[in-house]
C-alpha cells in the first residue's frame, strides 16, 4: 500500500480528532494526510489542511494551497493563490513554483482568503 505511512487506526484517528480539534497542528496535519491519501475524502482533507494552514506554518500553507489548486473552480483557485502567496512570503521554497503555475493558468483570479459561504471543498 503506497500510502501506508498516512494510514491511521480508528483509535488513533479518534485521538487525533480530539487533539486537532483543540488546536494541535501536528495532529491536524496527520488527519489531513490520512483523509487525503488513505480515505480519499477531499472535504475532510481540506478541512484539516486549512486548520494547519491557519496556524501560520509555511509548509502547511503550501499543502493547503497545493491541495486547493487541484480543484478547478474559481473559489478553490483563488484560495490556492491566497495560501501559496502566504507560504512563499513565509519562506516555503516549493510554493513559488506552484503559485506561478496556478497564476499562469488563472490570470484573472485574485487571491481570496477562505470564505465560509463559498469555500473550496
Amino acid at each position: 500500500m503506497a500510502n501506508a505511512e498516512f494510514a491511521l487506526s480508528k483509535k488513533e484517528e479518534a485521538r487525533l480528532l480530539i487533539l486537532g480539534g483543540n488546536g494541535d497542528v501536528a495532529a491536524a496535519n496527520k488527519l489531513a494526510m490520512h483523509y487525503d491519501f488513505v480515505v480519499f475524502d477531499t472535504a475532510k482533507a481540506i478541512f484539516w489542511y486549512r486548520k494547519t494552514a491557519q496556524s501560520g506554518i509555511a509548509k502547511a500553507q503550501y499543502n493547503m494551497g497545493t491541495r486547493s489548486s487541484l480543484i478547478h473552480n474559481q473559489a478553490c483557485q483563488a484560495e490556492a493563490i491566497y495560501w501559496l502567496k502566504l507560504a512563499t512570503e513565509n519562506g516555503e521554497p516549493l510554493a513559488r513554483g506552484v503559485l506561478d503555475k496556478v497564476e499562469k493558468s488563472n490570470p484573472s483570479i485574485q487571491p481570496m482568503p477562505p470564505d465560509p459561504d463559498n469555500e473550496c471543498k
